[in-house]
Parts: C-alpha cells; sequence; structure tokens
C-alpha cells in the first residue's frame, strides 16, 4: 500500500498525480494515479499487478491510499460543499450580497431580506463534479 496526499481543491476536481513505486528487484517504476472527483479521505484506489512481486508469480494488487488536507473553511458533505457564513444583524434583516471563496473562484452570494440563523443558502453547481452531468451544491449556513 502507498500513500497520496493530495490538496482539498484536488478531491473536489479529481487530480493525475505520479508516484514511483519501488520493486522488490531494486528497481523503481512510475505509476500514474489517476484520483477521481468527489474522493474522500481514507479512500483507497486499486491499481491491477502494479504490488509486491512474487518469484515465478504475477504481481499483486497495488493499492494507493489517499489523504485528503483540509479546506480552512470548506468541507465536503457527499456531493455538496459546506461552509458557514458570517452575517451582520442588519444585512440578515434587510438583506445584502456577500463574496466568498469558492473551490475554484470568489462568487457573490445574495442574501435575501429576513433570513434567520442557521439557515441554509444553496449555490447551485458550486460543489462537487460527480459526472460530465452533474455537479453538487454549494450549501451556505448562515452564522448571526
Amino acid at each position: 500500500m502507498m500513500n497520496l496526499e493530495i490538496d482539498f481543491k484536488d478531491s473536489v476536481r479529481g487530480v493525475t498525480k505520479r508516484i514511483n513505486i519501488s520493486k522488490s528487484n531494486g528497481r523503481s517504476e512510475e505509476l500514474t494515479v489517476n484520483v477521481p472527483p468527489g474522493i474522500d479521505d481514507g479512500e483507497m484506489i486499486k491499481y491491477q499487478q502494479k504490488g509486491e512481486e512474487v518469484s515465478n508469480g504475477i504481481p499483486g494488487d497495488l493499492y494507493v491510499k489517499i489523504h485528503v488536507k483540509s479546506h480552512p473553511t470548506l468541507r465536503k458533505e457527499g456531493d455538496h460543499l459546506v461552509t458557514e457564513l458570517d452575517v451582520k444583524i442588519t444585512e440578515s434583516l434587510l438583506g445584502t450580497k456577500k463574496e466568498i471563496d469558492g473551490v475554484d473562484e470568489k462568487i457573490t452570494v445574495k442574501i435575501p431580506a429576513n433570513v434567520r440563523h442557521g439557515e441554509v443558502l444553496r449555490v447551485r453547481g458550486k460543489g462537487v463534479k460527480y459526472s460530465a452531468l452533474g455537479q453538487g451544491d454549494l450549501l451556505l449556513k448562515l452564522m448571526l
């Protein structure tokens, strides 16, 4: 088993990394690891016949365990990204616009008037990409 540490953004969007595998005969081999979008911390990717070599036999399977670095404000819940957003009481009563950091870009969010503490706003399509056709949402928990 090998360990591979990736950034939070890479766990959301997917990434390709190269790692070196040490073989029992003293040589090393480079392996391209394709980390899919939405992978969670601790998940493993299996590569058949890339593991330990046995004399007069077929090499075993190699498992690459993914370690995702935490993000300072975002966390993943399934296909959604979740964060807390501080809102002043006057902003919660009158409504406002706030700029927040998404995974790839800054996002301007409209806070409607009369929101309550703990209310969750949804920004569609700014979460984890789970297929060519779909993407999760960014969920903002309002903190007054």
